[in-house]
């Protein structure tokens, strides 16, 4: 899927300004990697919940907090 052009799409079609993502790692590294971020919230649980181990993102690859 191209999300820069889902965006804009959404933006001038819709007159969207603002998009709340609440994603794991793949789509949100993809966002991030992709520049389509503008403002990130951080919210840091003790521990991370879930059946398989954390990935990172969609490349298998880790984010540090320097990329966001």
């Amino acid at each position: 899927m191209d999300l820069h052009a889902a965006l804009y799409h959404l933006a001038t079609r819709y007159g969207v300004s603002k998009v709340r993502v609440k994603s794991g790692g793949a789509l949100n590294g993809v966002l991030l990697r992709e520049g389509l971020v503008d403002e990130v919230h951080l919210l840091v649980h003790p521990t991370i919940a879930g059946l398989r181990p954390y990935s990172g993102d969609a490349t298998g690859m880790a984010l540090s907090l320097s990329e966001i």
